[in-house]
């Protein structure tokens, strides 16, 4: 059987940031962090917000992170920590 060539992927999906990574099998030390996303502009980092954005009505057009307008309407809610015992 002939090498395959594989990429392997990370994903930290964080509560406000998150980040993306990637390396092929055949070099492993060699990790490619994301760092240049959508609508970033300028910004050059390594996270992006975790956030998504529907319009009012519409579920199938949606925007994520960079991507979404500043006047966008936002709703936050707040996840209560849980003590697990």
């Amino acid at each position: 059987m002939a090498n395959l060539h594989r990429i392997v992927v990370g994903l930290d999906f964080g509560t406000t940031y998150s980040a993306a990574a990637w390396a092929e099998t055949s070099n492993p030390t060699q990790i490619e962090i994301i760092k240049n996303w959508p609508t970033s502009g300028q910004l050059v980092g390594a996270q992006a917000p975790t956030e998504i954005a529907y319009p009012e009505g519409d579920t199938g057009n949606f925007s994520w992170g960079y991507d979404i307008s500043p006047r966008a309407r936002k709703v936050r809610r707040k996840i209560a920590a849980q003590n697990r015992h």
